[in-house]
C-alpha cells in the first residue's frame, strides 16, 4: 500500500550494526550502500546474518529474490561482529551507534542483544533518541521474561517476533520493555551470494534463505520507520515512534502487553496517522 502511494524509503538512511553485508548481492543497489571503514571489512559477511536483515530492510524491487520493506532506502553498514560471529563489547556498540549518527542515519537497526545492561549504553541510547535518532533492537530469543539489551533501554524500540498466524513466536522474549511486533518466523531474505557463511550451510542456499528470530522481526520495523521518514522527512523521532505505536494492530491482551507490545507493525496506517489521517 505504501509503495503504491510512492512511498518507498527514498532519501532515508538506515544504519545496520551486524556481521557485515555482501554488497555484491544481486538484490542490493550499490549506489545506495555505504559503511564504516574499520579493521573489519563491512562489505564482507562470513556469517550471513547482516546480509539477511539488510535484505528485509532494503532489498531492491528488481524481479529477483525478495523485496525489502523500504526498497529505495540507503543502507549504512557497520560490522560489529567478526566472521566467526563473536560478541561485541558495549564500548564498541556505543561507538558504532554514534558513527551511524555521524553518517547521517535516521535509524539504527540492531538485530542483536545480550542479557546484561551497561551504564554507558544506557546513557548513549537515551542521548541518541534525544538527538533525533530512532534505535530499533531485537527483544531477544530466550523465550522468557528476561530483558535483552540494548532493546530494553529507554530510547530503544524493542521488537518481538510473530509467526504467520500473528501469534507470538515461542522463542520471543516478553517483558514490560517490548514495544512492537513484526514477522520473525521463517523470514525469507538475502544471504551471501557464494553461500560461504555460517548460517547458509544449514539452509543450503546460495543467495536466499529463511531464518527465524527477533533478529528477523527487527528489520521489518526499521523498514517501516524508513517509509515513514521518506513520507515526512521533517518528522521528529517522537512522531515516528508514536505513529508506529498508535497504528499497530492490537494482538494478545487489549492494549499494550508484554508479549506483543502495541501489536503488529502497520506501515500504511502509520503513514496515515503521521499525515493526520489522510494522504
Amino acid at each position: 500500500q505504501a509503495w503504491n502511494a510512492g512511498i518507498t524509503g527514498a532519501g532515508v538512511k538506515v544504519c545496520v550494526l551486524d556481521t557485515g553485508l555482501d554488497r555484491f548481492h544481486e538484490d542490493f543497489v550499490s549506489n545506495r550502500l555505504d559503511g564504516q571503514e574499520t579493521v573489519q571489512n563491512w562489505r564482507q559477511d562470513g556469517v550471513g546474518h547482516g546480509t539477511h536483515v539488510s535484505g528485509t530492510i532494503a532489498a531492491a524491487e528488481n524481479d529477483l529474490g525478495v523485496v525489502g520493506v523500504a526498497p529505495d532506502a540507503e543502507l549504512y553498514t557497520i560490522k560489529v561482529f567478526g566472521d566467526s560471529g563473536q560478541f561485541v563489547y558495549s564500548s564498541g556498540l556505543v561507538d558504532a551507534s554514534y558513527q551511524c549518527q555521524a553518517a547521517g542515519a535516521n535509524i539504527v537497526s540492531m538485530s542483536l542483544g545480550g542479557p546484561l545492561p551497561s551504564f554507558a549504553e544506557f546513557g548513549a541510547y537515551e542521548d541518541l533518541f534525544d538527538q533525533g535518532v530512532l534505535v530499533i533492537a531485537a527483544a531477544g530469543n530466550n523465550g522468557s521474561r528476561r530483558k535483552s539489551f540494548p532493546a530494553s533501554y529507554n530510547g530503544v524500540m524493542s521488537v518481538a517476533a510473530l509467526d504467520r498466524n500473528k501469534d507470538i513466536a515461542p522463542f520471543s522474549q516478553y517483558n514490560d520493555k517490548v514495544d512492537i511486533a513484526a514477522p520473525g518466523v521463517d523470514v525469507l531474505s538475502t544471504l551471501p551470494m557464494d553461500g560461504e557463511c555460517q548460517i547458509c550451510e544449514s539452509i543450503n542456499t546460495e543467495a536466499y534463505g529463511s531464518i527465524s528470530g527477533t533478529s528477523m522481526a527487527t528489520p521489518h520495523v526499521s523498514g517501516v520507520a524508513a517509509l515513514l521518514w521518506s513520507f515526512k522527512p521533517e518528522a521528529t523521532v517522537e512522531e515516528i515512534q508514536e505513529a508506529i505505536f498508535a497504528s499497530a494492530q492490537d494482538l494478545g491482551a487489549n492494549g499494550r502487553d508484554n508479549s506483543y507490545g502495541y501489536g503488529l507493525v502497520q506501515a500504511m496506517t502509520a503513514i496515515e496517522i503521521l499525515n493526520r489521517g489522510a494522504l
